[in-house]
């Protein structure tokens, strides 16, 4: 059940993370740190046992919208979702699995589809590097070391490309209906 984000918890949630991290990220800094990705990300909903959200937040100068699932300070696993799929395409049901199985899922639209800056038709302004770019864009803004990298169709073209460019924050991948990058 979805209801109104509450910045406290989401602090809360943030703070929990730093701590169970073993204090790699504590003080005064590391909190603000986390309170200004907060602010980017302006979370439009939470779902109430797993502080995840769902908001926009500028990736290489363009918005992105992103929903996490889990907990911060968990290991983390990035959705890329294809080329026509908003992030709505992976089910509720295997996020929540995958949250209470341990785990930090995070999903986003792409550029063109969902909520994210699309592009008049036939001219999309942007290259298969930029949607690299995003990707990896989106565990830099939300602070996320590593994370295992799953993605379908192009998605799963895009995982492939980010591990074969020695991306230091992939730590594996999952590809599905892909050809091999």
């Amino acid at each position: 059940m979805l209801t109104p984000a509450k910045p406290a918890a989401l602090i809360a949630a943030m703070r929990w993370a730093s701590r169970r991290s073993g204090g790699a990220c504590s003080g005064e800094d590391a909190i603000a740190r986390r309170e200004s990705i907060l602010a980017m990300l302006e979370p439009k909903a939470a779902v109430s046992d797993w502080c995840g959200t769902v908001g926009s937040m500028r990736v290489n100068d363009v918005e992105i919208c992103v929903d996490t699932t889990g907990r911060p300070g968990d290991p983390a696993i990035l959705l890329i979702g294809g080329a026509a799929s908003s992030m709505d395409w992976w089910p509720e049901g295997l996020l929540a699995r995958l949250a209470d199985g341990g785990r930090y899922v995070i999903r986003y639209d792409t550029r063109d589809t969902g909520q994210s800056e699309s592009y008049p038709p036939g001219e999309p302004g942007y290259t298969m590097s930029d949607l690299l770019a995003d990707a990896v864009g989106v565990l830099d803004a939300l602070r996320v070391p590593s994370a295992q990298v799953v993605g379908v169709s192009m998605g799963g073209a895009a995982a492939q490309l980010i591990a074969a460019a020695g991306c230091q924050s992939v730590i594996g991948t999952t590809s599905t209906r892909c050809e091999s990058a």
